[in-house]
This record gives structure tokens, sequence and C-alpha cells, in this order.
């Protein structure tokens, strides 16, 4: 459905594994090229198992790139850190695709 994914973390090129801290509001850019048309896309953000964040939909045209930026508040944790999963699917009517990276949330 895509290739090239690439991701920033308020405008930083996201380490692996990414590291956020407890209630901060994060600014999540996703880059991709798409390889298929589709309509109706969702790109969304979800923190174990949660969904944080998603675009309004859009149509996705074979070979073009797109940038989708999204800001998320980052779960409160009880714990000093918290290991988790923050997972990206970008879902349309012809497919999905999701991918998940590691994450740690520090308190």
């Amino acid at each position: 459905m895509s290739r090239g994914l690439s991701i920033e973390i308020n405008d930083v090129i996201a380490e692996n594994p990414i590291i956020l801290n407890s209630e901060d509001n994060v600014k999540i850019s996703v880059y991709f090229t798409s390889l298929v048309y589709d309509t109706d896309v969702i790109l969304e953000i979800s923190i174990n198992g949660e969904i944080e964040a998603q675009t309004l939909t859009f149509d996705m045209e074979e070979g073009k790139k797109y940038g989708k930026r999204l800001t998320i508040n980052v779960p409160q944790i009880s714990a000093e850190e918290f290991q988790t999963n923050m997972q990206i699917e970008i879902d349309g009517k012809n497919g999905k695709e999701s991918i998940e990276l590691p994450l740690t949330i520090n308190n």
C-alpha cells in the first residue's frame, strides 16, 4: 500500500525505540509514498491499543508522496517507565497497512 515510510517526532526523525514523556503534547509527522490508488483513507496513531489521533479522510494516488501531521497527548502513566508500542495505520477502502514501533513512555 505504501513505501518509504518515515516518521518525525516534533520535527526530528524518530529514533528506535521512540521515547516520549507522559502527558506531553507531541507532533508526529508521517511521510510515505502510495503504491496504490485508494479512497476514503484514514491515517491513525494508537498507543497501547488506544487511538490517540487520526486524520480526516483523503484519497491516495499511486506514486504520489504524502505527509500527514498529527498532534497527540501522550497518555499519563503511574510507573516511572512504561514499555509499549505505537501503531501507525493507513486504512482505505482497498486495503490496510500498519506498522508497530517500540515506545517507551517516561513519567
